[in-house]
C-alpha cells in the first residue's frame, strides 16, 4: 500500500470514530429500543433516504427483514419507499417533496415506526415525511448527520454523526443498521413466544 493510501485510510478511521460520541451511542440505544418494540407489537417499520442514504435504506431493510428473522419464525415488517417507480409516479404526478409521505398516508397505521436516513436532515421530502409520521401516530427515528438540521428537532430519537463529510456520515449509518440488525437478531431469537409462527 502506498505512504498516500495509508494516510487516507488512517485520517478517515479517525474522522470515523470522532464523529461517533458518547451521546450518539446513547441515542443509538434508545432507538434500538424503538425497533425493539416495534418487533414486538408486530408494527410495520417504513425507511427513507435520498441518494446514498436511499441505498442505505434499502440495505437496512434487506438486512432486518432477512438477517434479523429467525430460522422459523416471525421477522420485523419493514419496508423501504425508495422503490423507483413509486417514487418517480409521486414525483412527477404529485411532487418530490412528498413522495415519502404520500407513501406514508396510503400504508402506515398508528403505532407504525418511520425510519429516515438523511446527512442534513433538510431534506423536504424527509421533513414532509415526519410530519406525516407524526399526523398518523406513528413513532421516529432520525439517522442524521451534524446538527440534525430540521428533522433532528422533529423525530423521536436524533441519532447523530457529528461530521461535515457525507462519506462519513453514510459510513457511521450504515454501521449503525448493521448493529441494529445484529441487536434485532439475538433479541428475535431470544423471544421464541413472539418469534413462533
Amino acid at each position: 500500500m502506498s505512504e498516500v493510501s495509508k494516510c487516507l485510510l488512517e485520517d478517515f478511521a479517525v474522522e470515523l470514530m470522532a464523529s461517533v460520541s458518547a451521546d450518539t451511542l446513547e441515542m443509538q440505544d434508545l432507538a434500538f429500543g424503538l425497533l425493539r418494540d416495534a418487533y414486538d407489537r408486530d408494527s410495520s417499520v417504513f425507511v427513507v433516504g435520498n441518494g446514498g442514504s436511499a441505498s442505505s435504506a434499502s440495505h437496512f431493510v434487506c438486512d432486518i427483514t432477512k438477517n434479523a428473522k429467525p430460522e422459523h419464525g416471525r421477522g420485523l415488517r419493514a419496508t423501504s419507499l425508495t422503490d423507483m417507480s413509486v417514487l418517480t409516479a409521486y414525483a412527477n404526478d404529485v411532487s418530490y417533496a412528498e413522495v415519502f409521505s404520500r407513501q406514508l398516508e396510503s400504508q402506515a397505521r398508528p403505532g407504525d415506526l418511520l425510519v429516515v436516513i438523511s446527512a442534513s436532515g433538510r431534506s423536504p421530502n424527509i421533513v414532509e415525511a415526519v410530519k406525516t409520521a407524526q399526523a398518523l401516530g406513528m413513532r421516529s427515528i432520525g439517522l442524521l448527520g451534524h446538527d440534525g438540521g430540521t428533522v433532528g428537532h422533529q423525530v423521536d430519537v436524533a441519532v447523530l454523526a457529528d461530521s461535515a463529510d457525507p462519506g462519513i456520515i453514510e459510513t457511521v449509518h450504515l454501521g449503525m443498521c448493521h448493529a441494529f440488525t445484529r441487536a434485532l437478531r439475538q433479541h428475535t431469537a431470544s423471544v421464541p413466544e413472539l418469534a413462533s409462527v
